[in-house]
């Protein structure tokens, strides 16, 4: 790349419905790569809350019975984009 540019992340999106037109072969997997002018100052993670139950108020996820490994502050936002339609 660029002299100046600098890589800060890379985000997979799940096209797992395909594109609409027929009899053409795409990747199931697009890539983007995050780049920044000069190096940021700070990084601060995104957490999203961790899941509940509607009916009992209940933690849905775990991580396998590991319920002391995860942290408090909820769970690191994901790599892989699967909201993102063709």
């Amino acid at each position: 790349m660029r002299k100046g540019l600098d890589f800060r992340h890379a985000i997979a999106i799940d096209m797992k419905n395909g594109l609409p037109i027929q009899g053409k072969l795409y990747p199931s997997h697009y890539s983007l790569l995050y780049f920044t002018k000069g190096k940021p100052k700070t990084f601060r993670r995104i957490r999203t809350p961790i899941e509940r139950c509607r009916h009992c108020d209940g933690e849905i996820k775990d991580y396998g019975g590991h319920r002391n490994a995860m942290n408090p502050k909820g769970v690191n936002l994901k790599d892989i984009w699967t909201d993102i339609p063709p």
